[in-house]
């Protein structure tokens, strides 16, 4: 049985990118028994179980269950964190399990925090990755700048033969040729947005740039889909935005959105020049370009595709139609889709080496194991 430490992927949380994440490991290990196991320090106070097929999914608290953690943690074949998040209530036991503990990093949590002014709390998470990191006998990252990142960070603790590089990835789609034709032939410019509503995501900037861009030309139109919870909020900065009928709030299920994408010509991907979007692979950015949509972006320095020559549009290119015509976002689209295809090929081999490891009694990579993005030469 595999123990994964996290919160169970589910219909309510599909559109998170984490939790993505996490559904596309879980779907790795569909064939076994799987314990979803969330420990609290104050919470879950009375131990619930939820069993869906080989799929237990259980909450209890760090001090009142934990001999019944121990005993879990013990009878596991592979402890699986997902990221220093879900390590740090669950600490003082792990360090006993070390050698069956595979630690998936997921971003930067320390840097994030102090990002976000939460310092006090990144002490904690810094104390808790430094343990996992040494301790733990495999590290999965997203990104060849994460690998590159953590083995800076934790040298001497770390080395090339316990890290393996799985990128962030969702089901390639082609477009079927009624889509096609259909963002082809428009002649008005679609961008699309779809996300939260975090200070990060840069909405007010988004807000401005559709202002701005209102006042100039018309030959646009503009969908956002966020949280239910966050469309009256949204709906206001739109009316302040004076887009009128060109700009459309609403909220869509995960699998509505991918709809959407596959007739938009750009999107929004507004992440600042930090460590943070430097070493990492947004779900976004990924679905984006998989469905054909050019990322319109802040900062180019996102993960590994810089290094691997994709295409780009910047707030300032949406006021030039020289830069959006169809051609050449076309081109652009051609780009992209192969570096897409060889992104697969990379997780595809990640996985496979993932799966076998778990299944193995080793959980160690050799050298040079060639599941590593810095391979890819698309261009």
């Amino acid at each position: 049985m595999i123990v994964f430490l996290s919160f169970y992927p589910d219909e309510l949380t599909e559109r998170d990118g984490m939790m993505q994440r996490v559904a596309a490991i879980d779907s790795m290990f569909s064939g076994h028994r799987r314990l979803y196991l969330r420990v609290s320090l104050k919470g879950y106070r009375r131990h619930t179980v939820t069993v869906r097929g080989p799929v237990s999914i259980e909450r209890v608290n760090l001090f009142i269950h934990h001999r019944y953690i121990d005993y879990r943690l013990r009878e596991a074949s592979c402890v699986y964190v997902h990221s220093v998040l879900n390590a740090l209530s669950p600490l003082p036991y792990l360090w006993k399990f070390n050698h069956k503990t595979v630690l998936d990093l997921h971003g930067v949590v320390p840097e994030e925090l102090v990002f976000m002014g939460r310092r006090k709390l990144a002490t904690f998470y810094s104390f808790a990755e430094w343990v996992m990191v040494k301790n733990c006998r495999l590290v999965v990252v997203v990104t060849q700048k994460m690998r590159q990142h953590f083995l800076t960070k934790y040298g001497g603790y770390l080395d090339a033969s316990r890290i393996l590089t799985l990128p962030n990835m969702v089901p390639r789609q082609v477009l079927p040729p009624e889509p096609r034709c259909e963002r082809a032939e428009s002649p008005i410019l679609r961008l699309i947005y779809a996300g939260g509503v975090h200070k990060w995501q840069n909405i007010d900037l988004m807000m401005g740039t559709l202002r701005q861009l209102a006042t100039v030309r018309e030959d646009w139109q503009a969908r956002i889909y966020v949280p239910e919870n966050a469309i009256f909020e949204v709906q206001e900065k739109v009316d302040q935005a004076c887009g009128g009928s060109r700009i459309a709030v609403g909220s869509l299920p995960h699998s509505e959105v991918m709809k959407e994408y596959a007739t938009a010509d750009a999107g929004f991907i507004l992440r600042d020049a930090t460590l943070l979007n430097k070493v990492a692979m947004p779900t976004k950015l990924v679905e984006y370009m998989n469905y054909g949509v050019v990322p319109i972006v802040l900062s180019p320095d996102i993960g590994d595709f810089p290094m691997l020559g994709y295409r780009y549009l910047t707030l300032n290119d949406l006021f030039d139609k020289d830069k959006l015509s169809p051609d050449r976002l076309e081109e652009m689209r051609a780009i992209n889709s192969r570096i897409m295809a060889a992104l697969c090929d990379s997780a595809s081999e990640a996985r496979h080496a993932l799966v076998s490891l778990l299944d193995g009694s080793d959980l160690r990579l050799s050298p040079g194991s060639g599941v590593d993005v810095a391979g890819v030469r698309v261009l």
